[in-house]
C-alpha cells in the first residue's frame, strides 16, 4: 500500500487486493502513475466517495491489462 492509504488502512488487507509500488505493464495508460509506477491513486480517487475507483470494470483492469 501506498504511504497515504497505509496511515488509514494498515490493518486491512483484502484478498484481491491489487499489488502496488510496481511497474504498469503499459505505456499507455491515462491512469495516475508515480515515477512510472503503480500505487494505491493509479486506480482509487482518494477525495472521491465510497469505493472510489477511477474507472468501473472492466475499464478499469484494461486501462493496463490487455485481453
Amino acid at each position: 500500500m501506498s504511504g497515504l492509504c497505509i496511515d488509514c488502512h494498515r490493518t486491512r488487507i483484502d484478498a484481491g487486493e491489487h499489488a502496488v509500488d510496481i511497474p504498469a505493464n503499459t505505456a499507455t495508460t491515462t491512469l495516475p502513475l508515480q515515477a512510472g509506477r503503480m500505487t494505491c491513486i493509479t486506480c482509487h480517487d482518494p477525495h472521491a466517495q465510497g469505493v472510489a475507483l477511477r474507472l468501473t470494470d472492466p475499464r478499469l483492469c484494461e486501462a493496463c491489462h490487455r485481453r
